[in-house]
């Protein structure tokens, strides 16, 4: 990836790996973001933090056709818990979904939508599948020649 200037890395700030292989259903990652806490939250100050479980795409897929909110398709990927309220809301769109393996993290996938836009309800969050767009983003950082200015 192409900067306008250097990234220092300390204890706050670390790199994340790009996937080339998938993690378990049922394996615990987390979420990150400055969105609300509720749908009727205002947003922290406080960057927040959960723990959430992968789930099954089949589970998932099913899970929202028979709510009839959204199409899970094969390039997205699911996480929480079904009844508990702990995920995404919010103004955490495009925030990472990561899990850790052997002390490295890895970016699994982007926040992009929950129903209702919160995961308050006890329903599934749904993230982009990075490890579906693994090729495609190695692509675009390959072919981006262009330097900052």
């Amino acid at each position: 990836m192409k900067l306008q200037r250097p990234i220092f890395f300390d204890a706050h700030v670390s790199p994340i790996c790009l996937p080339d292989f998938d993690f378990d259903d049922g394996t615990k990652c987390y979420v990150t973001g400055w969105g609300r806490s509720g749908p009727l939250s205002s947003t922290p100050d406080i960057l927040q933090e959960t723990s959430i479980p992968l789930v099954a795409h089949r589970v998932c897929q099913l899970y929202y056709k028979q709510k009839r909110v959204n199409n899970v398709t094969s390039d997205m990927r699911c996480a929480g818990t079904l009844g508990q309220s702990r995920g995404t809301c919010k103004g955490d769109s495009g925030g990472p979904l990561a899990c850790e393996r052997d002390d490295r993290w890895y970016l699994m996938g982007v926040t992009s939508w929950a129903n209702e836009g919160c995961m308050h309800n006890g329903d599934l969050g749904v993230f982009s599948d990075v490890l579906y767009f693994r090729s495609w983003i190695e692509e675009v950082m390959k072919n981006n020649t262009k330097t900052a200015e």
